[in-house]
């Protein structure tokens, strides 16, 4: 079973009169069940995620904490329960969530550099038929400046480190400009540089 679902780090947020306002969202998660052959995975699970906190679930290998991540994303179907964000269904608002899943999940032989993945990012509010242009190309170039991964622009992905990928996937859900980041096992063979750099970039 999931032990815990607890609040890392309380941010806080304040409410400003700018043309930029932080916003107000929470993900609710109510009696959420997953099954496989109708062995339940979990059960009845219910939580919410409020704005401005980094929020983390814990529990010991094959307790479901990725299962229960992608039953919160509508990646798997699952047996009963409800999410919603903002009180909008998931399917509906999935371009303001960036998902970072396990890094033995990911493809590392597909042929793209670390620029053009971080520019993919920008693909889901661009529209379909719709390349890139200067702005979107900029903002990748922030993004990596951000995470300290500028002279790796043109890098493979598959010759970087565990903690050099993660940065990457970060930098490309800063442009994904997503109101939600989740990160699944972020730090699982990774340096303790590129830890702290994660942590301080999700701060922000």
């Amino acid at each position: 079973m999931l032990c815990d679902v607890f609040e890392y780090v309380n941010l806080g947020y304040q409410m400003q009169e700018t043309a930029m306002k932080w916003r107000l969202f929470m993900l609710n998660v109510k009696n959420l069940t997953v099954a496989y052959d109708d062995t339940p995975v979990f059960s009845d699970v219910a939580v919410q995620f409020n704005a401005g906190k980094i929020t983390g679930i814990i529990g010991p290998n094959g307790a479901g904490k990725s299962t229960l991540i992608k039953g919160i994303l509508d990646l798997i179907k699952v047996k009963k329960g409800t999410v919603d964000y903002d009180g909008k269904s998931m399917k509906s608002v999935q371009k303001q969530i960036a998902y970072v899943e396990q890094r033995k999940d990911l493809d590392l032989t597909f042929p793209i550099d670390v620029f053009d993945l971080v520019l993919t990012g920008t693909y889901g509010k661009l529209g379909l038929f719709k390349n890139p242009g200067k702005a979107e190309k900029q903002a990748s170039r922030d993004a990596l400046e951000q995470v300290s991964l500028t002279e790796f622009s043109k890098r493979q992905i598959s010759n970087l480190s565990g903690g050099q990928l993660q940065r990457v996937f970060v930098a490309r859900a800063i442009v994904q400009q997503a109101d939600i980041i989740i990160l699944d096992e972020p730090f699982v063979g990774i340096d303790l540089q590129s830890e702290t750099a994660i942590m301080k970039i999700l701060k922000q």
